[in-house]
Protein backbone atom coordinates (compact mmCIF):
# COMPACT_ATOMS: atom_id res chain seq x y z
CA UNK A 1 0.00 0.00 0.00
CA UNK A 2 2.79 2.45 0.84
CA UNK A 3 4.43 1.86 -2.54
CA UNK A 4 1.15 2.82 -4.20
CA UNK A 5 1.29 6.13 -2.34
CA UNK A 6 5.00 6.89 -2.69
CA UNK A 7 5.71 5.88 -6.30
CA UNK A 8 3.30 8.39 -7.89
CA UNK A 9 4.84 11.13 -5.75
CA UNK A 10 8.29 10.28 -7.06
CA UNK A 11 7.24 10.07 -10.70
CA UNK A 12 5.45 13.41 -10.45
CA UNK A 13 8.31 15.23 -8.76
CA UNK A 14 11.38 13.70 -10.48
CA UNK A 15 10.92 15.37 -13.90
CA UNK A 16 10.62 18.80 -12.27
CA UNK A 17 13.36 18.36 -9.66
CA UNK A 18 16.17 20.88 -9.80
CA UNK A 19 18.26 18.86 -7.31
CA UNK A 20 20.11 15.60 -7.92
CA UNK A 21 17.77 12.57 -8.09
CA UNK A 22 16.92 11.50 -4.54
CA UNK A 23 13.31 10.47 -5.11
CA UNK A 24 14.21 6.78 -5.47
CA UNK A 25 13.86 5.22 -2.02
CA UNK A 26 14.40 1.50 -1.56
CA UNK A 27 13.20 1.10 2.03
CA UNK A 28 11.41 -1.96 3.38
CA UNK A 29 7.67 -1.78 3.97
CA UNK A 30 8.12 -1.60 7.76
CA UNK A 31 10.62 1.27 7.47
CA UNK A 32 8.31 3.13 5.09
CA UNK A 33 5.37 2.78 7.46
CA UNK A 34 7.38 4.20 10.36
CA UNK A 35 8.90 7.00 8.34
CA UNK A 36 6.06 7.90 5.95
CA UNK A 37 5.54 11.38 7.47
CA UNK A 38 9.26 12.06 7.05
CA UNK A 39 9.17 10.80 3.46
CA UNK A 40 6.26 13.14 2.71
CA UNK A 41 8.21 16.07 4.20
CA UNK A 42 11.26 15.19 2.10
CA UNK A 43 9.16 15.14 -1.09
CA UNK A 44 7.64 18.49 -0.19
CA UNK A 45 11.12 19.97 0.34
CA UNK A 46 12.51 18.95 -3.09
CA UNK A 47 13.08 22.11 -5.13
CA UNK A 48 11.08 21.95 -8.36
CA UNK A 49 10.38 24.12 -11.37
CA UNK A 50 6.87 23.84 -12.80
CA UNK A 51 7.51 24.26 -16.51
CA UNK A 52 4.92 22.57 -18.76
CA UNK A 53 5.93 19.02 -19.73
CA UNK A 54 4.29 16.32 -21.78
CA UNK A 55 2.58 13.76 -19.52
CA UNK A 56 3.01 10.17 -20.70
CA UNK A 57 0.89 7.36 -19.26
CA UNK A 58 2.41 3.87 -19.25
CA UNK A 59 -0.06 1.06 -19.83
CA UNK A 60 0.25 -2.64 -20.52
CA UNK A 61 1.15 -5.86 -18.74
CA UNK A 62 1.97 -5.30 -15.06
CA UNK A 63 5.60 -6.50 -15.25
CA UNK A 64 6.31 -4.26 -18.23
CA UNK A 65 4.76 -1.24 -16.50
CA UNK A 66 6.55 -1.47 -13.17
CA UNK A 67 9.87 -3.22 -13.82
CA UNK A 68 12.77 -1.22 -15.28
CA UNK A 69 14.18 -4.51 -16.58
CA UNK A 70 10.88 -5.40 -18.29
CA UNK A 71 10.38 -1.97 -19.88
CA UNK A 72 14.04 -1.23 -20.68
CA UNK A 73 14.19 1.73 -18.22
CA UNK A 74 11.28 3.46 -19.94
CA UNK A 75 10.79 5.96 -17.13
CA UNK A 76 14.39 7.20 -17.24
CA UNK A 77 14.26 7.44 -21.04
CA UNK A 78 11.01 9.42 -21.07
CA UNK A 79 12.28 11.76 -18.35
CA UNK A 80 15.48 12.32 -20.35
CA UNK A 81 13.22 13.39 -23.24
CA UNK A 82 11.53 16.00 -21.03
CA UNK A 83 8.35 14.05 -20.17
CA UNK A 84 6.47 13.49 -16.92
CA UNK A 85 5.75 9.77 -16.59
CA UNK A 86 2.47 8.58 -15.09
CA UNK A 87 2.13 4.97 -13.95
CA UNK A 88 -1.31 3.73 -12.92
CA UNK A 89 -1.59 2.73 -9.26
CA UNK A 90 -0.89 -0.86 -8.28
CA UNK A 91 -4.09 -1.06 -6.21
CA UNK A 92 -6.13 -0.56 -9.39
CA UNK A 93 -4.55 -3.73 -10.77
CA UNK A 94 -5.37 -5.61 -7.56
CA UNK A 95 -8.99 -4.45 -7.76
CA UNK A 96 -9.13 -5.54 -11.41
CA UNK A 97 -7.87 -9.02 -10.46
CA UNK A 98 -10.36 -9.36 -7.60
CA UNK A 99 -13.24 -8.26 -9.81
CA UNK A 100 -12.27 -10.77 -12.52
CA UNK A 101 -12.06 -13.62 -9.97
CA UNK A 102 -15.74 -13.00 -9.21
CA UNK A 103 -16.61 -12.98 -12.91
CA UNK A 104 -14.90 -16.28 -13.77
Amino acid sequence: MSATLVRPSGTRIQPYSTASPKTEKNDTAAEMKRTFPLIAKEFAAIPVTRVPKVRVGVVGEIYVKYSPLGNNDLQKFLESQGCEVNFPGLMGFVQYCIFNMGED
